[in-house]
């Protein structure tokens, strides 16, 4: 997959506009960066200066691990993760 981060320049700052994979660009943007998996997920804690991507001040980037765990808590939260379904037993009937 492509991960990428997009930003409009508005009022001479680059404003995050999205990021995620294989986008289907739709809009005109001033600026797009290819990064890894785990920088694209993460895109609302960077800051784009027209050069550098930098972390935001106090800001944190997570591991592709620590980010899988999170959305699987988060999943299983909201009812969204099936349970692990049971596959039945076979058994001899005699009659």
């Amino acid at each position: 997959m492509n991960w990428i981060i997009c930003y409009k320049l508005i009022d001479g700052k680059y404003v995050l506009s999205r990021s995620g994979s294989d986008l289907v660009v739709s809009d005109i943007f001033d600026k797009t960066l290819p990064v890894r998996e785990e920088v694209a997920r993460q895109a609302y804690k960077l800051e784009y200066d027209g050069e550098n991507l930098r972390l935001k001040d106090g800001e944190k980037l997570l591991s592709l691990e620590e980010l899988n765990a999170e959305q699987q808590q988060l999943d299983t939260e909201k009812g969204l993760v099936v349970e692990e379904v049971s596959v039945p037993q076979l058994v001899e009937v005699v009659l």
